[in-house]
């Protein structure tokens, strides 16, 4: 399972990222990899998409 600890607000896990991994190391962590995958993403549900209109037009007539 999950484990953690509550916290109190957004704000109190916000101090406490900043004070334990430091502002831009610890706010901006994991950034990069998400800049990588959108346009992956973004390209296999465009190709998905384009192909299943074409499979259903194909079925259609």
């Amino acid at each position: 399972g999950v484990t953690g600890y509550p916290r109190a607000s957004i704000a109190c896990t916000l101090r406490t990222i900043v004070r334990e991994e430091g502002a831009v190391r610890g706010l901006y962590k994991g950034l990069s990899m998400n800049w990588v995958k959108g346009p992956i993403a973004v390209g296999i549900s465009f190709t998905t998409f384009d192909l299943m209109q074409i499979l259903l037009r194909h079925l259609q007539s």
